[in-house]
């Protein structure tokens, strides 16, 4: 007999990250200027903006729903229930905006 717990309603969870550290998507960058031009994917930095979509329980200044700039190379990428995100901490980000 398993005494392995199964979750089924995990599909819709949100991450939950542990500690001091966060979870956020990335913004995507517009593809399309103004003017109708097709801008290539090489004309972008690695994403440096995103949301936070989940904190973990001993964060202080960031709330969820915030739009945040964090360094290039700030956290790791992850995917949980089909969702892409970055897993940080949360003296990584600069300033929310």
């Amino acid at each position: 007999m398993s005494t392995t717990k199964k979750n089924s309603n995990n599909k819709s969870k949100t991450p939950k990250p542990l500690h001091n550290r966060i979870a956020v998507t990335l913004d995507k960058p517009e593809t399309v200027s103004a003017g109708g031009i097709i801008l290539p994917a090489t004309t972008f930095k690695s994403g440096t903006e995103g949301i936070v979509i989940a904190i973990g329980p001993k964060v202080e200044q960031i709330k969820v729903g915030d739009h945040i700039k964090f360094g290039e190379h700030a956290g790791i990428e992850a995917t949980a229930n089909g969702l892409d995100f970055l897993i940080m901490r949360e003296s990584d980000v600069m300033i929310i905006l």
